[in-house]
């Protein structure tokens, strides 16, 4: 739990991360012990298609799914299990 608003903004709804239903992840560690960073990687093209398809395969699974696209989660993800009303919220 981090009982916060959206975004840290103040005057915003409350974060689902406040209500112990969201994660946010900056990177992956491989069995090999390598690293891919959601920061670092987004834009490189081997490990950028790899963070890119986990992004775009998250969506629906969970009810929001937001990355390196939007201004607040340039460095991470972060996953969620809001209802909306039109199906999933990813960018």
């Amino acid at each position: 739990y981090a009982c916060r608003t959206r975004n840290n903004q103040r005057g915003a709804k409350l974060s689902e991360h406040a209500k112990g239903n969201a994660i946010d992840i900056a990177a992956f560690r491989l069995n090999d012990g390598s690293e891919i960073s959601v920061l670092r990687d987004w834009n490189n093209s081997r490990r950028g298609q790899i963070l890119k398809k986990l992004h775009k395969t998250a969506c629906g699974p969970f009810g929001t799914v937001l990355g390196p696209k939007d201004r607040f989660h340039k460095d991470h993800f972060h996953f969620d299990t809001a209802k909306h009303r039109g199906g999933a919220f990813c960018r």
